[in-house]
């Protein structure tokens, strides 16, 4: 909760910052991720124009549930923050789509208590062990991605990319945290998709 009222503060100065009088450009932008409320968290942006072709986005979110599904723990906690650079193809009027391409950095963290974990000793017998685990993965990489533009300066904003990741947590604890078909925390190549809600102004 510390965590989550840290980044409303961040973000609250920026909102105000630079507003424009034209209903037809903006300098600034704030977004919320959906598929981060079925993961639990939220996960807020601001986007700031520099000129009119250039982007700096920051996004950070905060996750908690206990009893987590993906997991075999008591609880988790987690946190992410994201930088993006973003170059736009179109200048920055309000149009119905704006093509960027950019680069990115991250990190993230995430914390799981009470771990249940099955473990095997040379294909001998099963063990199981309790604790309490705490995984970080940081990287950069690249995304391509568009800005779908409504009524009202409300708009869509897709992405798509990959990001390099590396990590200096256990392996055994980074095996844990691993979900469906990809571990998110695990070093090397992962790929990357998001949806976000945006209003620009």
């Amino acid at each position: 909760m510390k965590k989550l009222i840290l980044i409303a503060a961040l973000l609250q100065p920026l909102l105000f910052f630079g507003q424009s009088d034209d209903d037809d450009l903006y300098r600034n932008a704030v977004t919320i991720t959906p598929i981060a409320f079925l993961r639990s968290g939220i996960q807020l942006g601001y986007e700031r124009n520099i000129g009119y072709y250039n982007g700096l986005k920051l996004e950070a979110g905060y996750f908690t549930k206990d009893d987590p599904l993906s997991y075999d723990a008591s609880s988790m906690s987690g946190f992410s923050a994201q930088l993006f650079y973003k170059r736009y193809f179109n200048p920055l009027e309000l149009r119905e789509i704006r093509f960027y391409f950019g680069a990115m950095g991250i990190y993230k963290q995430i914390a799981l208590t009470d771990v249940n974990s099955t473990n095997s000793s040379d294909d001998v017998y099963m063990y199981s062990s309790y604790g309490d685990i705490s995984v970080n993965a940081y990287g950069g990489g690249i995304i391509f991605g568009g800005n779908v533009f409504f009524e009202n300066h409300f708009y869509m904003d897709y992405s798509i990319g990959g990001t390099v990741l590396a990590t200096d947590s256990d392996p055994a604890d980074v095996d844990e945290v691993h979900i469906g078909i990809i571990n998110p925390y695990k070093r090397g190549i992962t790929p990357r998709l998001n949806i976000a809600v945006g209003y620009a102004f």
